[in-house]
């Protein structure tokens, strides 16, 4: 069993098995992993307060078949973009891209340096996360009508879209740039 220490963001944590979590990081060394939280979602699990969404923590991680996190220290969230609803949402949509469209297990320094930007001063922007994911904005068509004016992205199917057709699709499959 192999130990390691790493930053990490907090992409979002979902419910496994009877007491436990997943916790889906963004880290320095690895990119995106899954990370098994032993008892996460017991009511005195000393993880919880640590891991929730956009939150910046150091987690130590130890590696059999897959990450669990053993132990975790958490920074204080940002307070630009906890005081501020249009950051608030801008950084909830950058991250759920980040979660639906980087590989696992690969690293990816320009993204990261945009988190740690982000923690610093409070501003990040989807259409810079696409960016920097190989979605350019400024280049693209809406990819069911041709429209010039783009106002959406779907992350389940990779497609820039305008707002009429936006409107046809479910708001859980889009992100509003």
């Amino acid at each position: 069993m192999k130990d390691f220490v790493t930053n990490a963001y907090t992409l979002r944590v979902t419910p496994s098995r009877d007491f436990d979590k997943t916790a889906h990081l963004f880290t320095e060394d690895f990119g995106r992993i899954e990370a098994r939280v032993v008892s996460g979602r017991k009511p005195l699990s000393k993880f919880s307060p640590h891991l929730e969404p956009m939150r910046r923590v150091t987690v130590r991680l130890a590696q059999r078949k897959g990450f669990t996190i053993t132990d975790v220290l958490s920074e204080k969230p940002s307070l630009y973009i906890k005081n501020n609803n249009d950051l608030w949402s801008h950084a909830l949509k950058s991250f759920s891209l980040i979660h639906f469209l980087t590989p696992k297990e690969m690293k990816d320094d320009s993204l990261w340096n945009i988190l740690e930007n982000m923690n610093e001063t409070g501003i990040i922007n989807p259409k810079e996360v696409l960016s920097c994911l190989g979605y350019n904005i400024h280049h693209a068509l809406c990819d069911v009508c041709g429209s010039q004016f783009i106002v959406g992205f779907n992350f389940y199917s990779h497609e820039f879209l305008c707002l009429a057709c936006a409107e046809k699709f479910s708001e859980s499959r889009i992100v509003i740039l």
